[in-house]
Order: structure tokens, then C-alpha cells, then sequence
């Protein structure tokens, strides 16, 4: 699930989990290459985000495509009311206002590519 879409979910007072292979960074690293835009770990950013909204954001490593029945158990226990899935789209075109406050919380520092 893109980070974008998950802060401003938990912005509007969802409680969100994010499943994700992180197959994105893995492939970065074993091709030594780096994102034009720096990113922190999942844990970092979901601290970043806790610390500035009080808020939970939560993470479960599961590969979807090949954990079929760790899924299937992870989505029978925690029974969530909607399922967003991006099948590895790097990026939404818009960024909500969520975004903007885990920017700031960044210092300032670009987390997403500009638009304007």
C-alpha cells in the first residue's frame, strides 16, 4: 500500500495496516542502486508518523504472491473493513496533506517527487 494513501487514511481516523513485500527496496539493493528520492525503513517512517500524530500505523511483511495462506490467516484474524491493493505502483499522482505533515517531520526534506 502506497505511503501516501495510508498517512491520509490514518489522517481521517482509520486504523491502518500495511502488507508488503518491500520488494521495491530489495531490488534496489541486490541492483546497487538507490531511489531518486531517499527513503526511510518502514519502521522509521511509521515512527516518524506515530510521533507527529499520536497515531498507529502497522506492518506486516507478507509476500502476497507467494504467502497465499499466511495471508488468507493474517486477513481471517485481523478482518479488515477494506483492502487497498497497488500491485507495486511506485508512486500515487496526488499527495494528501498527510504527506505534508510527515515532510515536515522530515525536515523539510522532499519525501515525494514535486508536482508543481
Amino acid at each position: 500500500m502506497g505511503l501516501p494513501t495510508a498517512l491520509h487514511l490514518s489522517d481521517l481516523g482509520h486504523d491502518i495496516t500495511i502488507v508488503d513485500n518491500l520488494s521495491r527496496r530489495w531490488i534496489d539493493t541486490e541492483l546497487g542502486v538507490q531511489s531518486l528520492t531517499p527513503m526511510d525503513s518502514i519502521q522509521e517512517r511509521i515512527r516518524i508518523w506515530r510521533e507527529l500524530t499520536g497515531r498507529e500505523l502497522h506492518f506486516e511483511l507478507i509476500n502476497i504472491a507467494s504467502e497465499y495462506e499466511r495471508l488468507k490467516s493474517f486477513l481471517s484474524s485481523w478482518q479488515p473493513e477494506a483492502v487497498l491493493h497497488f500491485a507495486e505502483q511506485r508512486a500515487e499522482a496526488l499527495y494528501p496533506p498527510a504527506l505534508r505533515k510527515y515532510q515536515k517531520a522530515l525536515r523539510g526534506k522532499p519525501c515525494y517527487p514535486r508536482t508543481e
